[in-house]
């Protein structure tokens, strides 16, 4: 019986004590006792869960996948230092580019990597290539950020690459007011081997330490929005033909990461798919390239972001009747 009492007075003395919690808080008296009237919930909140609210307008012309091969002007010429232009294949998609970025007025283009075809050629000729398509995306005179794809490492160096076109890593970031825009390089062997001229191509692989370096740049209550040549989804993905692309050996490690830290979105080139899903509050876009795409061929796209919503839409030249077109992604 004495013991009953006991159980009895204790539970008695939880519930009146957990009630008298429950009222502490809801009447923000402990807030008064810690010293911290001045503070809310969201104040203790992890700076990625407290994103921005921003009307900022951004907007980004995006090429990807051009795969070119400079050719020689005299073709009787084969010395190394023989002059190299971009013919019509190669060139025409640039030109619509660029008719359609002055039209645009963007804040800064992407090119998504594949710049080159770059099989079988010297880093010579890929270097020269480089240079042309610079030449190209200058004429917008807005800056231009470069992703390096598996076609671009099959003829240069990833140094070589970032020498040619002036950059300082692979792995960067650039913040536009409220928006951060984070360049990732997945151009890896999964033992943590940069690709290299002459090598196999695999679908791609981030190392942990790039994993960790992206941890780190999307802790932040910028509006986030990611860019990498291949694909970053959690399964293969059909085209419209039904032809199944890879993705990235670790994709599922981004996605969670993407999804723990709010980015906003993700765009990829690589796997010549139009694509877009929704998932864990990221968006995922996969954009076809100019030259290999079968059902959007001459392709480009134009990014807008209004309010830190992402608008894709995409031109391409329909097969049929020569016309460009234009198709929005959602």
């Amino acid at each position: 019986m004495l013991k009953n009492k006991k159980l009895i007075l204790f539970l008695a003395s939880i519930t009146l004590i957990a009630i008298g919690v429950i009222f502490w808080s809801k009447s923000d008296s402990y807030k008064n006792f810690l010293g911290m009237e001045n503070y809310s919930h969201e104040d203790f909140l992890p700076v990625w869960q407290k994103k921005v609210e921003t009307g900022q307008l951004l907007k980004i012309g995006i090429i990807t996948d051009t795969h070119v091969h400079p050719n020689r002007i005299d073709s009787e010429n084969k010395s190394e230092d023989a002059k190299r232009a971009l013919f019509d294949e190669d060139l025409t998609p640039f030109q619509k580019f660029n008719s359609r970025m002055k039209e645009s007025n963007p804040d800064r283009i992407i090119h998504m990597g594949d710049v080159l075809e770059g099989t079988n050629d010297e880093a010579y000729v890929g270097i020269m290539g480089l240079d042309l398509v610079k030449e190209q995306l200058m004429k917008s005179e807005v800056p231009i950020e470069w992703l390096a794809g598996n076609h671009d490492l099959r003829s240069v160096t990833k140094e070589q690459f970032m020498q040619t076109l002036g950059m300082d890593n692979l792995n960067y970031v650039v913040d536009d007011g409220d928006y951060r825009l984070v360049f990732l390089d997945a151009s890896y062997y999964p033992d943590g081997r940069d690709l290299y001229p002459g090598g196999r191509s695999i679908p791609g692989y981030l190392p942990s330490e790039t994993l960790l370096w992206l941890k780190e740049k999307l802790k932040t209550d910028k509006r986030v929005f990611v860019f990498m040549h291949q694909a970053p989804f959690d399964r293969r993905i059909s085209d419209l033909g039904g032809k199944e692309k890879s993705s990235i050996e670790n994709a599922t490690e981004l996605r969670k990461l993407l999804k723990i830290y709010n980015a906003d979105a993700i765009f990829n080139g690589h796997i010549e798919t139009r694509f877009y899903e929704e998932k864990g509050g990221v968006k995922y876009y996969s954009l076809p390239g100019t030259l290999k795409s079968e059902y959007y061929p001459e392709s480009y796209h134009f990014l807008k972001i209004d309010s830190a919503e992402p608008e894709v839409t995409t031109f391409y030249t329909d097969k049929e009747t020569g016309e460009e077109k234009a198709i929005d992604f959602k």
